[in-house]
């Protein structure tokens, strides 16, 4: 049986059994509210079924794209253009990207690569670059063609 506490959530996974006991144990000592199975929790939606647990950000990751705009963004078939680095290096005389609203970006990225391991090396990729990218030049969209 695992038991994780955070902040004041208590999650058990296990053995019914276990489950059952532990909580009877732990509500004689602490006041308790049993909320049944997980469903949502930091942005993650929790599918439990029998063989096995299912973690998504689907409604994260339409919030991401609500809230910068990118609703409308085409997809890809990659989530980073081959070139990047050399696109960048023409581009760094150009009027840069807000600074505050693109470390929010990344920051936003950086949580969704926990379901979409497929984007890391893009996110890693586009954290490092300094923040002269040009708001015209359709690198950041791109990120988002493979959710």
């Amino acid at each position: 049986m695992f038991l994780v506490l955070y902040v004041d959530d208590l999650f058990l996974t296990g053995e019914e059994q276990l489950i059952v006991r532990c909580k009877r144990e732990l509500s004689f000592e602490f006041e308790m509210k049993d909320l049944g199975l997980m469903h949502y929790f930091l942005s993650l939606e929790v599918r439990q079924k029998f063989d096995g647990i299912f973690l998504s950000q689907g409604k994260y990751t339409v919030d991401v794209l609500q809230r910068f705009g990118m609703l409308d963004c085409k997809s890809m078939s990659t989530p980073m253009m081959s070139n990047l680095k050399k696109l960048h290096e023409t581009n760094c005389g150009s009027d840069s990207v807000d600074p505050t609203l693109y470390r929010q970006l990344i920051g936003s990225l950086m949580y969704l690569v926990h379901t979409r391991p497929n984007i890391y090396f893009a996110v890693h990729t586009l954290s490092q670059l300094c923040l002269t990218l040009d708001t015209d030049n359709g690198l950041l969209p791109n990120i988002f063609s493979d959710i």
